[in-house]
Order: structure tokens, then C-alpha cells, then sequence
């Protein structure tokens, strides 16, 4: 996918111009995913994660609350 091939700042500007972006949860390091998703709450869209089978609990709380609330989702 286009946006699966972005840099994290040229996602955090479509982000933050109030996209609503899908993507699979690999290739970036948590900080950035921090970061997405706190770009996501301030633009108003939503990040939603596919593919977070696996993932740690307390890395999903992570995200869930730099997205709160509705900000980011989870597939």
C-alpha cells in the first residue's frame, strides 16, 4: 500500500491534515507509532493498526492512549 511506503513525518503530515490512514503493524519502531497516532488525535482521522497479533498488551495500551479517544483502532 502507498501509505505503508511513507517516511513517519510525511505520515504525520497527512495525519494531521485529518486523514484517516490503514496500516500494518511493522517496520517502525514504537516511538513512532506513538507518534502516528498522536498525529491521528490531533488531526482528527483515526489510525487503524492491522496486524497486531502478537503485539504486547502494554504496547497496545501505549497506543491506545496517544490516540484516545477514537483516535486509533486495532484489526
Amino acid at each position: 500500500m502507498y501509505f505503508q511506503s511513507m517516511q513517519t513525518q510525511q505520515l504525520v503530515m497527512v495525519l494531521k491534515a485529518g486523514a484517516s490512514v490503514e496500516l500494518a503493524f511493522m517496520g517502525r519502531l514504537m516511538h513512532e507509532w506513538i507518534q502516528l497516532a498522536r498525529a491521528a488525535k490531533e488531526g482528527g482521522g483515526v489510525l487503524t493498526l492491522t496486524g497486531v497479533k502478537g503485539v504486547m498488551p502494554n504496547q497496545v495500551v501505549e497506543l491506545a492512549r496517544a490516540g484516545a479517544p477514537g483516535h486509533i483502532s486495532f484489526k
